[in-house]
Parts: C-alpha cells; structure tokens; sequence
C-alpha cells in the first residue's frame, strides 16, 4: 500500500487543474493526459482526493474578499480571482490558487471587520504573486488596482428566522502597484469603484 500511495500521490499532484496551461500537458500529448487522469482516478479510490471542509469559519470567510485589476494604459479590466459579489472565477478551478492562496488570506482576515491591507500581520506576497501569474498571459501589464471589499454576514438568529436582506459589499479601500516603481511598494488610494459593472441589488425581504 505504501509503494502504492507513493505512486498515486505525484499522479494526483500532477493532474490538479492550474489555472493556465502547462508545459507538461504538451509534451507528453493527449496520450500520456490520459494515462495520467486514469492513475488520478485510481488516487481517489484509495482516498487520495482534494480536501473538503465547511465550518462556521468558511462561513465568515464570504465577509473579505479582494478584486485586482489590470489598469495599463486606462484599462480597468479583472483578474479571474473574485466577482463583485466575492464569487470565485475561474482560476479558482486551481486548488493551487485556493488552498495555497486566497484561504489563507481570507481566513486571516475573519478577525477583523472592514479591514484593509496595513494589519500589523500584512506580510502575505499574494498580490505579487497574482500580478506574476496574470503577466504569463498579459505581458504587457505595467500598472494595478487591488479593491478590498467587505460584506457582513447576517446575525444568526435573523437567518433562522428566515428574514434576510441583500446587504451591498463595499470597498473598504484600494491600492495600487506600478512595476515600473517597485521601490515604492503598494499606495492606498481611496474612493475608486470595485468593477466596471455596478454590484446588482438582490432580493430584499418584507
């Protein structure tokens, strides 16, 4: 079983989603993706499978979350991290991105309301990191925006009483990043919108 596991632990590693597209999957061809998917799919037979947990702190996780936006040249265009909404996009589709990033930051934020970027604790290169990933498809990027939003969750006893309201998020506050200046690290900006689009109302209870 030991031999076993210490095959299907790389094979399940190496099929996890990225979020773009590797130099692996080309040059072993269409072939070798299958075989690898097959002994991925073995892995989850023996118990080799992504983590999957909910708990009151993955609930008060929906209250931070950030947006980043590419604004080279007056653009204004997202990241595929969060919506407006604090949904997840598509790199999301990578565990990569979940477990080793935005968890970590959002579960580090859960103790504070309406927090922004200067904790005495900010030490996480996640922004960074993001800018280096979208550069792989957007070489071009030189400037960026990071919107951190805010929503609280209802108190519970409203929610068992079935009575609910949509509560808009807010900005709590901005930041900005040139790579052209990086001695001068992030700037906090304040009063910039948190999407091209504005954050559409949801139902409202009686």
């Amino acid at each position: 079983m030991t031999a076993c596991l210490a095959f299907l632990w790389p094979m399940y590693v190496l099929t996890s989603p990225w979020p773009h597209r590797t130099p692996l999957y080309d040059a072993i061809g269409p072939a070798g993706v299958g075989a690898l998917n097959t002994a991925a799919h073995m892995a989850h037979v023996v118990g080799v499978a992504p983590i999957d947990v909910f708990n009151q702190t993955d609930l008060k996780m929906a209250e931070h979350w950030f947006a980043i936006h590419d604004t080279t040249d007056g653009r204004n265009d997202p990241f595929p991290v969060f919506d407006a909404l604090g949904g997840r996009r598509h790199w999301h589709h990578s565990d990569r991105i979940y477990y080793g990033h935005t968890l970590r930051w959002r579960r580090r934020y859960n103790a504070y309301d309406e927090a922004c970027h200067e904790l005495p604790e900010y030490e996480d290169p996640i922004f960074l990191d993001f800018i280096d990933l979208y550069r792989v498809t957007h070489p071009d990027a030189r400037t960026f925006r990071v919107d951190f939003l805010y929503r609280p969750l209802p108190p519970w006893p409203v929610v068992q009483d079935n009575r609910w309201t949509f509560v808009e998020p807010r900005v709590v506050c901005s930041i900005t990043y040139d790579l052209d200046r990086p001695d001068q690290g992030f700037v906090r900006v304040d009063g910039l919108p948190a999407a091209d689009t504005p954050v559409p109302k949801g139902p409202t209870a009686p």
